[in-house]
Order: structure tokens, then sequence, then C-alpha cells
């Protein structure tokens, strides 16, 4: 990525799209490129190749549902 207006458009598009899925930050970046600190690198100012761009956009266009909250343990343990 060249120019910062580059990076922030790709930031506010992963955010929307981890607004709308539920999934987690680290979860995302293993997920969409394969780096669980993905979105803090990019966050920090890390260059990211045009091909990994490509392959973050591609995994954001996958359909999906959102994903339901995870229940805690305490929550769980209480239930049974």
């Amino acid at each position: 990525m060249r120019s910062k207006s580059e990076r922030e458009q790709l930031l506010a598009d992963i955010e929307r799209f981890l607004a709308v899925t539920g999934i987690s930050r680290t979860r995302f970046g293993w997920e969409a490129a394969g780096n669980r600190n993905l979105l803090q690198r990019l966050q920090s100012g890390s260059n990211i190749k045009l091909s990994t761009v490509d392959r973050i956009r591609s995994y954001m266009r996958q359909p999906r549902r959102r994903s339901p909250k995870r229940r805690s343990r305490a929550t769980e343990s209480c239930a049974a």
C-alpha cells in the first residue's frame, strides 16, 4: 500500500466487516491473511503487499452469517 488514505480505507472496511460479522480481530487476521496480528500491524503503519490486500478483500466478500456471541464458561456451568 502506498498512500495513507488507502490504508485508512482498508482499516475502515475491515472494522465495518468486523462489526457486521462479529468476528474477532485476531480471527479475522488469521482467516483472511494467516496473521493473527494483521490489524495491529496495519494500525501501527506496517506495509502490506497488494496480494495480501487482495486476499483480505476476497475474504470479506465471502458470504457469511453473523457469529453468535460465545457464552462464558461461568454461564455454561450455571446452565448445567
